[in-house]
């Protein structure tokens, strides 16, 4: 009987962090900051509030906020209508293809200067 204990602490903890999901996903429509955001300062913040909390280590921080960003891009482009789509295409295309390609001459150039290729 003593492992219904954890097991319920366990549900009763993730129907709290679903429940913030939601009020977050509410608050998000009211101040126009896309929910995962929210979620995510949410738990930087009780990490630094509630000392029984440990900071995850580095290496998960950014592997939460890689798929925190992902998430963020997803919800942003859900919201965004076609409208404003077909508005934004361009500057986000040409941005997006020049980025990469200023990026890979950027780094190309980098490693070939940088490494003594020259």
């Amino acid at each position: 009987m003593t492992d219904i204990q954890p097991f319920a602490l366990l549900v009763v903890l993730a129907a709290a962090v679903g429940m913030l999901a939601v009020l977050a996903s509410r608050l998000s429509q009211l101040i126009r900051i896309p929910s995962p955001a929210l979620v995510l300062a949410g738990a930087a913040i009780a990490v630094q509030a509630v000392p029984a909390l440990h900071a995850p280590p580095p290496h998960a921080v950014g592997r939460v906020v890689t798929v925190a960003l992902a998430c963020i891009l997803f919800d942003g482009g859900m919201r965004i209508g076609w409208a404003r789509f077909r508005q934004a295409a361009g500057p986000i295309t040409a941005a997006g293809l020049g980025g990469t390609f200023a990026t890979v001459a950027a780094v190309a150039a980098g490693l070939h200067y940088g490494l003594g290729a020259a």
